[in-house]
């Protein structure tokens, strides 16, 4: 009966999510996260992009959609906070690491919000980043590469052996034709990226 609700709610979500406004799904592909906080009811969204948009026209209607639904459920569940949460409206964390010019690496700053945050003041809040600038490059260099390489060798990757196997066919090539490889490997990342962009 529980997971029936909690399958009820996500598919509720998703084909609401799926109603919206498909320019806004596209202008705004972008990583970011909900937070809902019902022990001391809060909805924080925490994005690394600086914009000054106002919440309504960066995020639209799905920090809206998302609260009426979960509102729903707690009153479904007779939960406790149902009533402070339904009056909590959602706000965006202002950090000092969020960034103006880096449009490409919100997957990497959300999983990097996802590890830290834990509820909380900023002062709680120790995620590491130095604010933006070549500092903060090279941290998301070795924070891609940690998540990377976690992904590539995690259990659940069918492809993980083949990887792995790539990987030591390439270390055995020598190493001036491997920078090379390299070289043109950024090269067609940064023109795909400024396709893309």
């Amino acid at each position: 009966m529980k997971s029936q609700r909690k399958d009820k709610f996500i598919q509720n979500l998703v084909l609401s999510i799926e109603d919206m406004d498909a320019s806004l799904l596209i202008r705004s592909f972008h990583i970011f996260l909900f937070v809902i906080n019902l022990q001391h009811p809060e909805f924080v969204i925490i994005d690394n992009n600086k914009v000054d948009d106002h919440i309504d026209d960066r995020y639209g209607q799905l920090p809206q959609i998302i609260k009426e639904y979960i509102v729903d459920y707690l009153k479904s569940q007779n939960h406790p906070k149902v009533e402070m949460f339904s009056h909590v409206m959602p706000h965006r964390l202002e950090m000092p690491w969020r960034t103006i010019n880096n449009h490409i690496d919100c997957g990497v700053f959300t999983m990097r919000h996802m590890e830290t945050h834990m509820g909380g003041s900023m002062n709680e809040f120790k995620v590491g980043f130095k604010n933006e600038s070549s500092a903060q490059d090279d941290q998301l260099v070795k924070l891609r590469t940690k998540y990377l390489y976690k992904i590539v060798t995690h259990e659940y990757n069918v492809q993980k052996d083949y990887m792995l196997q790539k990987v030591d066919e390439f270390h055995k090539i020598p190493s001036r034709q491997r920078s090379q490889l390299l070289a043109i490997a950024k090269e067609q990342i940064h023109t795909r990226l400024d396709d893309f962009i």
